[in-house]
């Protein structure tokens, strides 16, 4: 799939999760209030306790900064409109002054953070440094990156402070680049987690080639000396650390600031850091409070405040120990989040705390993973004791509540976010103790469950299900027998057939998953693959993961069996994603996809965006349907002129060069495995490890299978014995016939039009045996589609545990393309 199809599936899905939940009263709201106070804020008529401010001081409401901006709108009007470059307005210079005092250095301020970085980091960068990306650093950074790859700047990925993995990046990177930049955050903005500064430092100290590129926006204010921020409370600015920050959280005003203790390196991107000069400056307001706040860090007064916090901080993490809450992370930050699963779960209990008086925030996709949505809730020096412990009280009456309404538990959050501070302490409120070990099923439904088909009666899979393509209960067995015990990893898989059905045995669902390993690029574009196939010429196993896949990557077919029209349907589909999940944890397995479903069915389509699913689309099928001609020549006059031309001049002129044979016998199939293994080498459209060479001796003495090979006549073929240039492995089931596995000459593919020849003796036989269907499968479109295939478009849902292998493909991304995309994007 190519990466730019991929990109607008992310898009559409982004938009489907934040229309969700505008729809259900939690994102791009407004406040009614006719003044804010800090504390309280009015929406759809509802006063609620404000627990979403990142002004964590508790400035913003501060008469000094309200009189200085009104000061300054009074002596400089509304706003003073030139390039800084040229000119800048008088209270800028007192600002900055002020601002060194804070950080002991001189700063450059930029309007906003994001266009800070737009500004600075291309120019701190040169054509011989590197960069490593924290995995969950702040999306504003992330977006400059496209702007280094097109100069051909190296970009890697770091899992989230793994400083082990940094060390060995630095150690092979310095071999050949100058500096190692290392972009992180100060504070992380979803889950308040903090940087592993110290130990940075030391880093710093034994590698002369680091550098670190620190964005410490969620950490000013509330921490250091006069409010400088996190990372500056716990080390001193390194001569190769660069400190960006913002004014517009804890500092209460806005714009962005940027430390660079190197003098000449600030002079270069003061001169020409794009957005520095072509974009507007702060205007007077901000500057004046920013000013009016600059003075009270520069005073005793911002270390009462932080101590205040302080307390607010430490009361808020013991009362959520105390009342058993699924904390993700113990905070030293005033930033929270309750982990809680399912994204259906997060939108009924945000309404709950709404109407109980609460606004927290929505920790949504992209913010987080997919099947990791939260509830993050942030500190300030508006609210009280009393006021975080009524939020807390009621997040642990409504939580067990809503996630026994949504067939939940807290096993479950624990299941999901692997450790939170209460996972393995017993609960302290009766409420949530009661519901921790409940399961929410419907008693009118029973799975059963099998890892081998022969446990299923034949008649009853294949009306049920096997009907439904190229997975019939006879082929299924002969693919079980066929992975299992080989040698190599990837070509074991396990099977696992899932029946659910009601209390009167009416089936409501049924289908089977395969586990093994696949090649995280396997829908990545060819550019893509090729590149990593490089690196597993020498590292077999290189982003490569294990999967649990709804059928098998070699089987057609819709398969699952679900009756949407019985009343259950829902509950049945739950508790199969439930068994799969718990397969999930307990296999460590990285990624769940279902597949093949109509693009156009709402109700899953809904079903599986609640339940933490992205939808993606598969490549497109060709089909030819309702195949009724009696003959070729028949079939052929029923097409259009421009199908028949293309037939004749790509099958029927070269025909008399081939001779068709149907193999019966595995004499030759060391040489059609290679034919095979050409087409795997040569095309990256769906790149997949190689199948074992069992499977197709096999499927050869399988009556079930159609091996049909193409060799040349002895006037066109130079070999004394010719040898099969194509061939193609095909089932078939009654009415329908499925070419799956192809081999190819490749020597002969041009000139003698192999690939186009073999397809049209596939039509041939087909219309031989009777067959109403042939699905010619994915790839190689435009020549299927000369022979009169449709296109038929079929989505998948997918759950990726880890997304950090796949925001590493998205970064193996052309850089000139001046595309990149993140499956973690954090609102700062």
């Amino acid at each position: 799939m190519a990466n730019n199809k991929k990109f607008q599936d992310n898009i559409d899905y982004v938009n489907e999760i934040a229309t969700i939940a505008r729809k259900n009263g939690m994102t791009h709201l407004y406040t009614e209030n006719e003044c804010l106070d800090g504390k309280y804020i009015s929406i759809n008529g509802e006063t609620l306790i404000n627990f979403g401010s990142c002004s964590y001081l508790g400035l913003e409401t501060d008469a000094r900064l309200k009189e200085a901006a009104i000061d300054a709108v009074r002596r400089f009007g509304t706003q003073f409109s030139s390039s800084r470059t040229y000119v800048s307005f008088t209270l800028y210079e007192e600002l900055e002054a002020l601002l060194k005092n804070i950080f002991n250095n001189p700063v450059i301020l930029s309007s906003t953070t994001s266009l800070g970085h737009q500004a600075v980091v291309p120019i701190i960068i040169g054509d011989k440094d590197a960069v490593i990306m924290d995995h969950q650093v702040h999306a504003s950074i992330q977006d400059v990156i496209p702007k280094l790859q097109v100069r051909g700047i190296p970009v890697s990925l770091l899992r989230h402070s793994r400083l082990d993995e940094l060390e060995y990046k630095i150690t092979k990177l310095s071999i050949h680049l100058e500096r190692i930049w290392y972009f992180i955050d100060g504070v992380y903005s979803m889950y308040g987690d903090l940087s592993p500064i110290k130990k940075l430092m030391q880093m710093l100290e034994s590698h002369s080639s680091l550098h670190l590129y620190v964005d410490d926006a969620h950490g000013m204010s509330w921490a250091g000396e006069h409010g400088n921020g996190f990372v500056l409370s716990q080390v001193p600015l390194h001569p190769r650390m660069i400190l960006s920050t913002s004014l517009a959280k804890g500092f209460a005003s806005a714009g962005g600031v940027f430390v660079i203790p190197d003098h000449e390196l600030y002079w270069r991107v003061k001169n020409w850091g794009g957005p520095l000069t072509y974009s507007g400056p702060q205007q007077p307001a901000v500057i004046g409070a920013s000013i009016a706040s600059a003075k009270i860090h520069l005073s005793d007064e911002i270390y009462e405040k932080q101590n205040s916090l302080s307390q607010l901080i430490q009361y808020c993490n013991q009362i959520a120990i105390d009342y058993g809450l699924p904390v993700v992370l113990p905070s030293h930050s005033p930033v929270f989040f309750i982990g809680l699963g399912l994204p259906k779960v997060g939108y009924s209990l945000i309404r709950q705390l709404m109407k109980s008086g609460f606004y927290t925030n929505l920790g949504i996709f992209p913010a987080v993973p997919k099947n990791c949505t939260g509830i993050r809730f942030t500190l300030t020096l508006h609210h009280t004791k009393e006021d975080i412990r009524q939020l807390i009280e009621q997040i642990a009456l409504f939580l067990p509540e809503v996630l026994q309404e949504e067939g939940r538990t807290l096993q479950d959050v624990y299941r999901v976010f692997r450790k939170t501070i209460n996972s393995s302490n017993q609960s302290k409120n009766q409420t949530l103790k009661n519901e921790n070990n409940k399961i929410a099923k419907d008693n009118g439904i029973n799975l059963t469950y099998t890892t081998t088909i022969k446990d299923i009666p034949q008649s009853f899979w294949d009306n049920l299900l096997g009907c439904q393509g190229a997975f019939t209960w006879k082929n299924l067995t002969l693919l079980e027998q066929s992975f299992q015990d080989n040698e190599r990893l990837e070509h074991n898989w396990s099977f696992h057939y899932y029946i659910i059905a009601d209390d009167s045995q009416r089936p409501i669902l049924a289908t089977f998953f395969t586990q093994g390993l696949i090649k995280e690029d396997m829908l990545s574009s060819s550019q893509i693959s090729r590149r990593l196939e490089k690196i597993r010429s020498s590292d077999r196993y290189h982003m490569t993961s294990q999967a649990l896949l709804m059928g098998t990557v070699i089987t057609e077919g819709k398969h699952l069996f679900l009756d949407q029209s019985h009343p259950k349907w829902k509950n049945a589909f739950t508790l199969l994603l439930d068994t799969l999940w718990k397969k999930q944890e307990k296999n460590n397995i990285d990624v769940i996809l279902l597949r093949d479903f109509e693009e156009n069915n709402a109700a899953i389509h809904s079903f599986m965006l609640d339940h933490g699913f992205m939808k993606t689309c598969l490549p497109e099928s060709h089909v030819i349907s309702n195949l009724a001609a009696k003959n070729t020549e028949q079939y052929i006059r029923l097409l259009s002129s421009k199908k028949r031309y293309h037939i004749r001049k790509d099958a029927l002129e070269t025909a008399g060069w081939f001779k068709t044979e149907i193999v019966s016998d595995t004499h030759n199939l060391n040489h059609l495995y290679r034919l095979y293994e050409n087409v795997v080498d040569h095309s990256f459209e769906i790149n997949m490890f190689k199948l074992p060479k069992k499977l197709f001796e096999k499927i050869i003495k399988s009556p079930n299978w159609d091996v049909i090979s193409l060799k040349l006549k002895p006037d066109y073929d130079p070999r004394s014995v010719p040898l099969p240039v194509a061939v193609e492995f095909s089932y078939k089931n009654a009415d329908n016939y499925y070419p799956i596995l192809i081999g190819l000459d490749y020597k002969f593919l041009d000139e003698a039009k192999v690939y186009k020849q073999l397809l049209f003796r596939i039509l041939e036989r087909a219309i031989h045996l009777r067959c109403k269907n042939i699905h010619f499968g994915m790839t190689a479109s435009l020549e299927k589609r000369k022979l009169g295939a449709k296109l038929t478009s079929r989505v998948a849902y997918v759950q990726i545990k880890d997304t950090y292998d796949i925001s590493l493909l998205n970064l193996m991304d052309d850089g000139s393309s001046m595309k990149i995309k993140y499956n973690r994007i954090i609102p700062h």
